[in-house]
C-alpha cells in the first residue's frame, strides 16, 4: 500500500485541511518547545508545520516512499524532523519520551481491528510523558455510512483519479476504498495503477473504551476540528490524557 499511491498523494490532498489539523493541535502546546511524535505523519505536512514553531517532531509512517515526500517537504523548509519507517501498531517509542503524540487524517482507521488499535495505544501511552496528551481523529459513524455508497473523481492533465468506497457486506466497520490513477508518463501516455485501501471505522465509544484500556486517565471528544461534540459529525478527535 502507498508505493505507487505516494507518488500522487499530494495532488489527491490538495484540498485536505492540513492547515485546520495544524491549527486544532497548536492549542494542546505550549509556548517552549516539546517533543512530538506524528503517527502515520505520510508526506509530512503536519509535521513539518509543527517543526517550523520550533517544536522537536518525530514523523512516523510505514511507507518509504511517503517519507520520502516528508524529507524533502522539511528539506524545502529547512527545518530538521526526524523520519521513522515503521508499522505505527508495533512501532517502540521509547519510553516517557514525547509531551504529545499525534495522529492525523483519520490514519489510526488504518488499524484495522480492535486488537491492533489497542496495541498502538497501549505503545502510545509508554511513550508520553506523565502528563501529555494523546491527540487523533478518526471518521465518525456518520462519515463511515456515507463511504457506503461514495465515489469521487478528479481530473488535469498531469493524473486522473476514479475513487469509489464502500462498505463490507459482512461488517460494517470495514471500509474499502478502491482507487484508480492514471498518471501522464514522460513518453506522453498515461499509466494506469490500481490501490485498494482498507479501514476500521468503530464508534466513539469503542475508542475511549481502548484508551481507558491503555492507561489513559481522561478522554474529551469533539467534532469536525471544534471543541465540542456533535452526533452528525464527520471527524472525531480525541484527547486523552496520561
Amino acid at each position: 500500500m502507498y508505493e505507487q499511491f505516494a507518488g500522487v498523494y499530494d495532488q489527491l490532498m490538495l484540498e485536505a485541511p492540513y492547515q485546520e489539523w495544524v491549527e486544532y493541535i497548536k492549542q494542546f502546546l505550549p509556548k517552549q518547545a516539546v517533543r512530538i511524535a506524528d503517527l502515520g505523519c505520510g508526506s509530512g505536512y503536519v509535521a513539518v508545520e509543527l517543526a517550523k514553531l520550533g517544536h522537536h517532531v518525530t514523523g512516523i509512517d510505514i511507507s518509504s516512499d511517503m517519507l520520502a515526500l516528508a524529507r524533502e517537504r522539511a528539506r524545502q523548509a529547512s527545518v530538521d524532523v526526524e523520519w521513522v519507517c515503521a508499522d505505527m501498531s508495533t512501532v517502540d517509542l521509547g519510553g516517557e519520551q514525547f509531551d504529545i503524540i499525534i495522529s492525523t487524517c483519520d490514519s489510526i482507521n488504518y488499524l484495522l481491528s480492535s486488537e491492533a488499535v489497542q496495541q498502538c495505544f497501549k505503545h502510545v501511552f509508554s511513550a508520553i510523558k506523565f502528563g501529555g496528551k494523546f491527540v487523533f481523529d478518526v471518521h465518525s459513524e456518520t462519515k463511515r455510512d456515507q463511504f457506503a455508497d461514495f465515489s469521487y473523481a478528479d481530473n488535469d492533465e498531469n493524473c486522473s483519479v476514479i475513487w469509489e468506497s464502500y462498505m463490507s457486506e459482512t461488517d460494517k466497520t470495514y471500509i474499502f476504498h478502491d482507487m484508480s490513477f492514471f498518471v501522464l508518463e514522460a513518453d506522453g501516455c498515461y499509466r494506469r495503477f490500481d490501490e485498494i485501501h482498507e479501514q476500521w471505522l468503530a464508534d466513539a465509544e469503542t475508542y475511549k473504551i481502548l484508551l481507558q484500556n491503555s492507561g489513559f486517565t481522561s478522554c474529551t471528544c469533539s467534532s469536525d476540528f471544534s471543541n465540542e461534540w456533535r452526533e452528525d459529525g464527520e471527524r472525531s478527535f480525541f484527547i486523552a490524557d496520561k
